[in-house]
């Protein structure tokens, strides 16, 4: 499999990065006027989000296909454990 790609600012950096873009994407919700759900876009981002970010290329492309299959398996999985966990039988 193709290693991520980070910098030298590793994971720490990683994370201050999608906390902004969280905050510029969560701001241009509310100032174009939609429903904006109750998540404070400041919280820290998941691991699986930090996994697909460093798997993807600037340009939005995967780093290889592995890479691609792996997270969209991560990505699955996360939904099925959200889903049982709020849909108990």
């Amino acid at each position: 499999m193709t290693p991520h790609l980070l910098s030298r600012g590793g994971y720490k950096m990683l994370e201050q990065k999608l906390v902004e873009q969280n905050i510029r994407a969560h701001s241009a919700s509310i100032k174009e006027g939609n429903n904006v759900d109750s998540l404070n876009p400041q919280s820290p981002p998941s691991r699986h989000e930090k996994w697909k970010s460093v798997c993807l290329k600037p340009l939005g492309t995967w780093t290889s296909q592995e890479s691609q299959r792996t997270t969209e398996q991560i990505v699955r999985n996360m939904i099925s454990v959200c889903y049982f966990k709020f849909n108990v039988f």
